[in-house]
């Protein structure tokens, strides 16, 4: 994406400056998104390396929801995008590393926003039957038009009859 709207300004292939600042807008948003994928590799890497170790602590779930919650909520609002946040037992706590779960979270929730123009994000935690372990689930609600499709493009169009001469190309 970063290439290709760099290609289509250079090419010359813009119809007007207003197109040309949204595929440069694209890009720089790609490249944003880049360096943030290249410093998540980093982190892990220096994790498996000992040099930056997990600091692990027990967190309370609801408090991990509430800072996933202040880092995308404004881009869900700009998409007119509800998040939903039930509460979470206040007794729910999970053992990791804060930077890194919330990291995570993120991760989960932030590319789905930009391809919704409305409708729902909700996530849950649960504990398992035992109490031991916790499943954190992310429920998408879009409009009901996001999944409509023409009923012409699902009309089945019987294959044409090759003509003899070209059979044998």
């Amino acid at each position: 994406r970063l290439i290709g709207a760099h290609q289509l300004i250079l090419e010359g292939l813009c119809e007007d400056p207003q197109e040309e600042r949204d595929f440069l807008n694209q890009a720089n948003q790609s490249a944003i998104r880049m360096v943030e994928i290249l410093d998540e590799l980093l982190q892990v890497a220096r994790s498996e390396y000992g040099r930056d170790p997990l600091k692990l602590e027990s967190l309370a779930v609801a408090d991990v929801f509430q800072q996933l919650h202040q880092f995308i909520h404004l881009q869900a609002q700009n998409h007119n995008i509800r998040l939903n946040i039930p509460e979470n037992p206040p007794d729910l706590y999970v053992f990791a590393d804060r930077t890194r779960l919330t990291q995570a979270l993120v991760n989960l929730v932030h590319p789905t926003i930009p391809h919704m123009t409305e409708g729902e994000i909700t996530l849950q935690a649960r504990t398992d039957a035992t109490g031991e372990q916790i499943a954190i689930a992310m429920e998408i609600s879009p409009p009901i038009d996001m999944w409509s499709e023409s009923v012409a493009r699902f009309q089945w169009e019987p294959p044409r009859e090759i003509p003899q001469e070209s059979q044998y190309i």
